[in-house]
């Protein structure tokens, strides 16, 4: 009776090895061929093609104020997408960022705070003590007078 259990147990592990190893090439063989196909749409492109294609329009909005604003400076978003927030924080690092996503409460911010910009995702707004700076058809970045 002993025996009949161990070799049960024995051919039981044998074969969740082998299912293991089986398992193993072909992830091993997917992941080869995923590589040349993942490579042949990734490599060509720059990196800010790569943003674009990850995060889309945001990171573009991004870049945007990253070259139109100082690098040690406060900046007030007004976006419709969390996203610009966080990507905002990676990207535009040491820049100071607050984002806003209710068009009402941005005058209320700039009278309590002191931004030296005000980076608009959508039209243009006209806002007291700021002039625009650089726009776009989508995008508006104002600076503080």
């Amino acid at each position: 009776m002993k025996k009949s259990k161990v070799n049960f147990s024995k051919l039981l592990f044998l074969l969740l090895i082998f299912l293991w190893i089986i398992i193993s090439f072909f992830d091993v063989g997917y992941n080869f061929v995923k590589l040349f196909s993942e490579s042949m749409h990734w490599l060509p492109l720059s990196e800010f093609q790569k943003g674009h294609e990850v995060y889309g329009n945001v990171y573009d909005f991004i870049v945007f104020i990253g070259k139109h604003t100082d690098i040690k400076s406060s900046i007030l978003i007004y976006s419709k997408d969390d996203k610009s927030y966080f990507l905002g924080r990676y990207y535009l690092y040491p820049r100071e960022i607050r984002l806003v996503l209710n068009k009402n409460q941005i005058n209320q911010i700039l009278d309590k705070s002191n931004f030296k910009y005000v980076a608009i995702d959508s039209g243009q707004i006209n806002f007291k003590g700021f002039i625009p700076i650089a726009s776009n058809s989508s995008w508006t970045i104002y600076k503080q007078k």
